[in-house]
């Protein structure tokens, strides 16, 4: 008998399993730590550089541990672990100090770490058997827990980067936790799609389960697109404001479709909340950003985006849009159509905001 020919292993055959005991076979689901975005698994997430990624983490970190929503979404209370690499710890305790008064003892701090390949995957092992309840791990930043490169072997910057996510992809998987990778974005930009902005090469998103994309409009502003895609996620996104060290959902705008998501101003949305209160504007377009308190905003930008970009989503929430001009200037007019119920129906997925952390002055 040839041994070698009914020796499956010495053969290298593939381990298969066919549709029907695929089928027949249960599988646990998938458990997120926050609802609709942040899966366990390996998770990217990237922004540009200081523009409060850190704050942002924290903030997560703070309301996993206290099991209460973030941004809008419910959060599995668990123990965390946050290696806060760029820090010191004076550093982490001041920012918790501006943002709460809790003080949650199944959140960990780590300010040094091994990197991949050398110490940091027995280092998160062992602190997984230590603290078995350890569902979320944030490592800010990849570049810190990044080994040198080899000199001996020509490997891509694909190779490479795919090689990094993959080996952490694995830990997250044997372990059951959700990794979040704290990355940054290139300068260059991508209209057509903001994931092409992460830097480095397409490995890195590539391996990755989730990715999670922190952007403001532009340097000095407060506002900023908070973006999720992935294998286990819907495609989503939030408009976020950074003010007081403190990131905040502006209430209700969950836009499922991305590209209808990209297309709109935060703007636009504080304008609809102001009418759908006071049901009623005219004035100059500078009036009302006074009254949103948005002076960052020119008005010729609130005016386009009212009159062009955010008509269609104008009438699905029934707020009917005019303008005219008189020897003064232009005036625009926003007006809430009424309905059977005396309010515009508003077809974005209402989510409670998020409950205020205790944030001192």
């Amino acid at each position: 008998m040839d041994y070698n020919y009914c020796n499956p292993f010495l053969l290298n055959q593939l381990d298969t399993i066919d549709t029907e005991e695929l089928m027949a076979t249960p599988y646990a689901p998938k458990d997120f730590i926050v609802a609709e975005f942040l899966p366990e698994g390996l998770t990217l997430l990237c922004g540009p550089s200081k523009i409060g990624k850190s704050w942002f983490v924290l903030q997560l970190c703070l309301c996993v541990s206290l099991g209460v929503r973030f941004m809008g979404f419910n959060t599995t209370k668990c123990d965390v672990l946050y290696l806060a690499l760029e820090d010191t710890f004076q550093r982490v305790k001041d920012r918790i100090a501006r943002l709460t008064d809790e003080t949650p003892t199944n959140l960990r701090f780590a300010v040094q770490a091994g990197t991949l390949g050398g110490t940091l995957e027995e280092q998160l092992t062992l602190h997984k058997e230590k603290y078995p309840e350890t569902k979320l791990v944030i490592i800010d930043t990849l570049q810190k827990v990044r080994g040198a490169p080899d000199a001996k072997h020509n490997t891509s910057a694909y190779s490479k980067d795919y090689a990094d996510v993959c080996a952490l992809k694995k830990l997250a998987d044997e372990l059951s936790i959700a990794i979040v990778l704290v990355h940054h974005l290139r300068k260059a930009q991508d209209k057509d799609d903001p994931f092409n902005e992460i830097s480095g090469s397409t490995g890195l998103m590539g391996a990755a389960d989730t990715a999670l994309l922190l952007k403001k409009f532009d340097r000095g502003s407060n506002y900023a697109e908070f973006l999720w895609t992935g294998r286990d996620v819907k495609d989503g996104g939030l408009f976020l404001t950074f003010e007081d060290c403190t990131w905040t959902m502006i209430k209700g705008d969950v836009i499922r479709d991305t590209t209808c998501y990209r297309r709109l101003s935060p703007i636009v949305y504080k304008a609809c909340e102001y009418i759908k209160e006071h049901r009623h504007f005219k004035g100059t377009a500078s009036e009302l950003l006074t009254l949103l308190g948005a002076d960052n905003v020119k008005p010729n930008v609130l005016t386009r985006n009212l009159s062009t970009e955010a008509y269609d989503y104008l009438k699905e929430v029934g707020i009917l849009y005019g303008s005219g001009r008189t020897g003064s200037g232009r005036w625009i007019e926003l007006t809430l159509k009424p309905s059977d119920g005396n309010d515009a129906k508003d077809t974005r997925e209402e989510i409670p905001s998020q409950p205020s952390l205790c944030v001192t002055s």
